[in-house]
């Protein structure tokens, strides 16, 4: 058979059908490709943002933890004056108090400005920071168990925290024998008022 003898007007119809399902098949390959990858960016998209809450989700319920877990104890110390401004007066208030008390000759004080404190022991960083305001007493005992009776009195009835930075004893009373309601003993301390905040 040859060529010539082929009745191309009977193959014509099918040869554009062909034509046409092998564009329209491209056309919907290319098109499935595209849509792939489009829908592949949108879950990739939409994993990132679930990650991405997830983590924030997860942040928000170790925040909670955390603020249940020290948000108490926070309270409890700004409640004792250790956190924020210093209770100066409720101090000295407190110092007269516990002299009236205790019956002291003598006390006399004098606090100076608060200042940064560098602790013995470095304290991890933090927003707050360690203050201390130096208080000079001077007191005049009857006996030695007076001054052990004065800082008891401080630690429990003043607002915040103190250490004993030092202290010194000496005799002023005549002879052996100590006279009642006389300044038998001096003594000389330096307490630290000590306080965290924020710095200025």
């Amino acid at each position: 058979m040859d060529r010539r003898d082929i009745d191309w007007s009977v193959l014509q119809a099918s040869v554009v059908l062909l034509i046409i399902t092998l564009a329209v098949g491209g056309a919907m390959v290319i098109a499935s490709a595209y849509f792939k990858a489009e829908q592949e960016e949108a879950f990739q998209t939409e994993q990132r943002r679930f990650l991405s809450a997830s983590r924030r989700y997860l942040s928000v319920d170790e925040e909670e933890r955390l603020i249940r877990e020290y948000l108490p104890r926070f309270e409890a110390l700004k409640a004792a004056g250790l956190i924020g401004e210093e209770q100066r007066l409720q101090w000295l208030e407190t110092l007269r108090r516990v002299k009236e008390e205790l019956r002291l000759p003598t006390l006399q004080y004098s606090i100076s400005p608060r200042a940064e404190y560098e602790p013995p022991d470095k304290l991890p960083r933090s927003d707050y920071e360690p203050y201390a305001s130096a208080m000079d007493l001077t007191a005049g005992l009857v006996h030695e168990t007076d001054l052990f009776r004065l800082f008891d009195g401080l630690e429990k009835n003043a607002q915040g925290r103190f250490s004993i930075d030092r202290c010194s004893l000496s005799r002023r009373g005549r002879g052996d024998t100590p006279q009642p309601d006389e300044a038998n003993l001096a003594a000389s301390c330096r307490l630290l008022w000590l306080t965290l905040r924020k710095p200025s």
